[in-house]
């Protein structure tokens, strides 16, 4: 019955053998499975001696002295620890030779097992902390950064997007296993172990030199004792943080941050949009989500002695000189975004274009912004 089916299966999928798809998780799993017994082994292999020996001893004293099997085994154990205690019986000639060669042989192993033990811990700390060491100048050397703290499903997505941007950053997390795992995806992460509340760990983060912070705190209380020691430490931190709960956006936005997102929120005017207006979000899902970058949304500001500055926005003509697409422009002393802004707009020193183009089109913008007219 249950050949005739799978019969049946490899007729429909046209195959010997039916297809299997194999979860990632599982695969990575089994790929690094080797490895894993490999260094198992080298732990272990010494101690496994140390007990082939053990269990062999006693054979010896059977063999060559007659002895019972408990007499022999407990000779060999006194023998091979070296403990000093007197022999059970009287030894022969071929008895002490024995024992003299198990004694040397005993010493050897016990020495190899612990020195090797010893030189894998030993070695794995040295390494773990030259690691660390080594990570920790680059965080110090690290300036208009960004400080993520807490990493929970939130947390990767935003790392995701950072390290698709190519913008520093640096994370903060206090649960050793979440790191552990986060290392696992982005081996190259820098990061920070401890509590995210406490200024020594903020200051390990260079909170001082960064340019902004994300609090993705499990509660809003810490996200809001985080916010107030983080303003206390820098005032000019660009502070994006996340509430919980609704009732707390005010209050996290009076304790200082800049902007505040509700995932309940924003999860609601997303579901709600997709139903009402399908074709719109799709368009933006590409624009947003899509992996493959075929168009994005970004911000270049115009940079201080800018050739740019005084000058018209229709002077730049940066949709027909880059192809990208200016939806709107930040102006800097009005403090507010001007969407589909007049060719007769004014560009000053600080100014944000909003532009929406592919990675290509964005780079050819910058350029032109950098060279001038």
């Amino acid at each position: 019955m249950i050949g005739s089916c799978f019969g049946q299966l490899r007729k429909e999928f046209g195959c010997s053998t039916l297809p299997v798809t194999v979860p990632e998780d599982l695969l990575k799993s089994a790929l690094g499975l080797p490895n894993l017994l490999r260094e198992m082994w080298k732990v272990f292999r010494p101690f496994l001696l140390v007990l082939a020996l053990i269990v062999v001893a006693p054979l010896g004293y059977v063999v060559l002295e007659g002895w019972s099997f408990p007499e022999a085994f407990y000779m060999g154990l006194i023998t091979i620890t070296t403990v000093g205690f007197g022999e059970v019986k009287p030894l022969s000639e071929a008895g002490r030779f024995f024992t003299s060669g198990l004694i040397i042989f005993g010493i050897g192993t016990f020495t190899y097992a612990l020195s090797t033990t010893t030189s894998k811990i030993v070695e794995g700390r040295l390494n773990e902390e030259w690691k660390r060491k080594k990570m920790m100048k680059r965080v110090e050397r690290m300036k208009d950064h960004y400080i993520i703290c807490g990493v929970g499903s939130t947390g990767k997505w935003v790392i995701r997007e950072f390290l698709k941007a190519k913008r520093p950053f640096v994370v903060i997390e206090h649960r050793h296993h979440h790191l552990m795992e986060l290392l696992e995806e982005f081996p190259q992460l820098l990061w920070i172990e401890g509590d995210a509340t406490e200024e020594e760990v903020l200051l390990r983060a260079g909170i001082k030199r960064a340019k902004g912070l994300l609090a993705l705190l499990s509660t809003d209380a810490d996200n809001l004792f985080l916010i107030i020691t983080s303003k206390g430490l820098n005032p000019n931190l660009h502070i994006i943080s996340r509430a919980n709960d609704e009732k707390s956006i005010d209050k996290l936005l009076q304790g200082g941050a800049d902007r505040v997102v509700s995932p309940a929120m924003t999860e609601g005017i997303r579901i709600a949009s997709l139903a009402l207006r399908p074709d719109v979000m799709s368009f933006l899902d590409v624009v947003v989500y899509e992996e493959k970058d075929l168009l994005v949304l970004e911000e270049i500001s115009i940079p201080a002695g800018s050739g740019w500055i005084g000058q018209f926005i229709g002077d730049m003509d940066i949709s027909r000189k880059a192809e990208a697409l200016l939806l709107g422009i930040k102006l800097r002393e009005k403090e507010r975004i001007v969407f589909n802004p007049s060719r007769m707009t004014l560009i000053d020193e600080g100014d944000k274009l909003i532009l929406l183009g592919t990675e290509k089109q964005l780079e050819r913008a910058r350029q032109l912004i950098l060279q001038g007219p």
